[in-house]
Parts: structure tokens; C-alpha cells; sequence
């Protein structure tokens, strides 16, 4: 990786393999550092609130003074430091990612891998929206709803509007049921069905079922 200028600064498992014994076995007071070295790279385990174990080509092991949420200044390796510091912005990634998490099981690993790479273009096309785009206020959910819809977006919203754009609403309970049901008003023509949604829109508020019942009863209307 030297050879190539590639850079790291990583936390390490104690249990990789080819790992410094000297390092990963010693015990360590708070505070305590120590500290392994081979041409560029450095190998270093950190006693904070617990053992850390880390590894860089980028940095020579120095203690330096960090200040706290509180305020409060501590020695920590510059390597700690500067892996707190950049880490932050992974770590915000794969929070806001996850809240519109396209990710499905499977044992096809390269689907997965290209969701994730999914979820990861949209959260920076809503980064770059938030840094340099008209509307900055803008959810990422909202973003992504209006790039997909376009023009149709304004029709759909003036359709809601105008009470044109018909939904489901659940039945509301009544005193003998808490979630009451009531005959379709299409397929219980031809056999005896009911279902526990109506059209929130419609006037006299029609039993439906969802899907086909749904479509053929405001076809027809």
C-alpha cells in the first residue's frame, strides 16, 4: 500500500492474524500506550475507558491533548485523534442510510452490494442538495420522491388537494368491534366478502377491498 501511496489509519481486531503479540497481549493502565514499528508502519495499542488496538502507515506515534464534549483535556495518540476526527462522517453516513435502508436478504452478495452503493448515492445527492441546491431545507426522502415523480409531482399534490385522489382509510372501531368489517361493495355482489377498508374520499365512504375491488368502483364512478 506504501508503494502505491495508499494511506491508512484503522482500528485492528486482536484476534487478526500476523498480529504483534508484544501488543496485542499486553496489559495496559489507563492511559497507557504501547507501540510497535516496521519501516512505515505503526502498530499501537491505546488503554482509554478500554484497550484499542491500531494501525497506520500515515502517523509516528506522538501523545497529544484532545479536549472533550466537556471540555475536559486528555492524552491521546495522534492516531486516536485523527481517526475520531475523519470517522465521524462514515459513521453519520451509515446512520442516515440506514433510515431508508434499501438492503434485502439474500445469498447473492453483489445485489447487496450494490444497494448499499445505492443508499450511498442518493445520502450524497443529498448532501450535495443540502450544500449547493435552491431548496436546502429539503428531507432526503422528499428529494428523492421529487426527482422520481418530476412534473407528475404538482399534478399528484393539486389531486390531494382537491380531494380527487382517492385512498384507503381504515373503518373506524364501533362499540361491539374494535376493528369492524363491512361487505365489499363489489365482489360481495357476486360472494359474501368483507373487508375492513373504505374510500376516505368518496361521499358516502364505500367498503373496498384493496386492489381490483379498489379500481373497478372508481372505473366505474
Amino acid at each position: 500500500m506504501i508503494n502505491q501511496k495508499t494511506y491508512i489509519c484503522d482500528t485492528l481486531r486482536t484476534d487478526r492474524k500476523s498480529n504483534l503479540k508484544e501488543c496485542t497481549k499486553a496489559k495496559l493502565k489507563q492511559g497507557d500506550v504501547i507501540s510497535r514499528s516496521r519501516e512505515s508502519v505503526v502498530v499501537a495499542k491505546w488503554k482509554g475507558k478500554r484497550d484499542v488496538l491500531m494501525i497506520s502507515n500515515l502517523h509516528s506515534l506522538q501523545m497529544i491533548e484532545v479536549k472533550n464534549r466537556r471540555g475536559e483535556k486528555k492524552m491521546k495518540p495522534n492516531i486516536i485523534k485523527d481517526y475520531n476526527q475523519c470517522m465521524s462522517g462514515v459513521d453519520k453516513t451509515e446512520q442516515m442510510v440506514s433510515y431508508y435502508d434499501c438492503l434485502r436478504k439474500t445469498i447473492r452478495w453483489y445485489k447487496k452490494v450494490a444497494l448499499h452503493l445505492f443508499d450511498t448515492f442518493l445520502f450524497s445527492s443529498y448532501c450535495l442538495n443540502s450544500k449547493y441546491g435552491l431548496d436546502k431545507t429539503i428531507s432526503s426522502l422528499k428529494l428523492i420522491v421529487t426527482d422520481l415523480l418530476g412534473e407528475r409531482l404538482n399534478e399528484i399534490a393539486s389531486r390531494i388537494t382537491n380531494n380527487s385522489f382517492h385512498y384507503f382509510s381504515s373503518i373506524p372501531p364501533n362499540e361491539k368491534k374494535k376493528f369492524p368489517t363491512k361487505p365489499c361493495r363489489v365482489c360481495s355482489k357476486i360472494k359474501r366478502k368483507e373487508t375492513r377498508y373504505e374510500c376516505a374520499v368518496c361521499q358516502n365512504r364505500p367498503s373496498l377491498c384493496i386492489g381490483e375491488c379498489f379500481r373497478m368502483y372508481h372505473s366505474k364512478e
